[in-house]
């Protein structure tokens, strides 16, 4: 009986072990593809997010008319509505990218005309490729930018982002294949300095679902952690992946 007993046991064990293994097969994509594709839409080297948050900033500063002519004075903005576009494009030896951005800003003052907070609306299209990873994406996002008062060397960004493309991945074997997927960013208290651009400091949580080609959906969860110095941090499932950031 004591034998039949441990028997049992492990072969408790042992179906416990396949049901984890035959889930973690069932990812569309695996960890490492979901984290690179994270990490592309947030990287400056392939025009992600942080790209954005430095031009959005720089435009916020120094704000332009619809013509390209440079507006008076950011505080003679109160309660008005400023649209533009914005368009990047880089190449190098393995990665090139491009995005088209439109964007609103509308100008919040209180009643004593101190500018309080920008909402701001984006929407974007965009491409890039590199070694094991390229896409086409749609994005649109809605910000709230404070700390805006004179003397301060930062803004805050908060807000929440949603993109979807069509990627092809690539393994280290050098087969391909294609698949779908979204990613949904809750971005928390992200500092960007005024004139430079650069993100120092703040969160966001994603959630990154889809689908391959073959039909089989994915589904990861994780975090962004904005460290300063060009550098920021992605966690799923425990495990650290690092990003390269304006």
């Amino acid at each position: 009986m004591k034998r039949t007993r441990v028997y049992l046991a492990v072969s408790a064990v042992m179906i416990m072990a396949a049901c984890s293994k035959e889930k973690e097969q069932q990812q569309g994509i695996t960890e490492s593809q979901a984290a690179e594709v994270v990490s592309a839409s947030v990287s400056k080297d392939y025009g992600g997010l942080s790209w954005e948050l430095r031009s959005l900033t720089q435009r916020l500063v120094f704000p332009t008319k619809k013509n390209g002519t440079e507006a008076v004075t950011v505080f003679a903005l109160c309660d008005t509505t400023i649209t533009d576009t914005i368009q990047h494009s880089a190449s190098g030896l393995n990665i090139s990218w491009d995005f088209y951005l439109d964007y609103a800003n509308s100008y919040v003052c209180n009643p004593s005309q101190d500018l309080q907070t920008v909402q701001l609306v984006t929407n974007k299209s965009g491409n890039y490729t590199g070694p094991h990873l390229s896409s086409a994406y749609q994005c649109n996002a809605d910000w709230s930018v404070s700390n805006l008062e004179p003397g301060l060397t930062d803004v805050l960004f908060n807000g929440k982002l949603h993109r979807n493309g069509d990627h092809t991945l690539t393994d280290d074997n050098g087969n391909s294949f294609s698949a779908k997927g979204s990613i949904d960013l809750d971005v928390n208290n992200v500092s960007v300095t005024r004139f430079l651009g650069m993100t120092q400091s703040g969160t966001a949580n994603l959630v990154l679902t889809g689908s391959n080609s073959n039909g089989v959906s994915y589904n990861y969860v994780g975090s962004i952690q904005f460290l300063g110095n060009h550098k920021a941090t992605l966690t799923i499932n425990g495990n650290t992946y690092n990003i390269t950031v304006w």
